[in-house]
């Protein structure tokens, strides 16, 4: 597990390639260490926040909020009203998506498993990402 994934932490280069790191070691740690937890809370998935048994889920979770952020370009907790707030977890992110394209319907269905509400639905390997 990698336990902080957040958009700071997701490098893509040149070539489209995507790697995971974590720099949080090396650069300035701004409201994401407290006691034992480690990760950025911002991006923590609700078990983790609720101090209760995580997994792997938990980290494609965070994916799936930071890529939300990558496409909408804002962190979207809390979103500016309520109808926004059931868009994003009630999973209709397509309204949060501009083009409609085959890609982007797919990348939204993809997001809607990541973050729905129900955990166990949530993909269980990296092979989902």
């Amino acid at each position: 597990m990698h336990r902080d994934v957040k958009p700071s932490n997701i490098l893509v280069n040149s070539r489209g390639e995507i790697k995971l790191c974590d720099f949080g070691v090396s650069g300035q740690l701004i409201d994401s260490m407290a006691n034992s937890f480690v990760g950025t809370r911002s991006y923590m998935s609700p078990e983790r926040l609720q101090g209760t048994h995580y997994s792997v889920q938990s980290d494609i979770w965070s994916m799936g909020l930071s890529l939300v952020e990558m496409a909408v370009g804002r962190y979207p907790i809390p979103p500016p009203d309520a109808k926004e707030l059931e868009l994003l977890f009630g999973c209709q992110v397509h309204a949060f998506i501009k083009r409609s394209d085959a890609e982007e319907v797919d990348f939204a269905g993809w997001l809607c498993s990541t973050i729905g509400l129900n955990q166990p639905s949530t993909p269980t390997h990296a092979a989902s990402i």
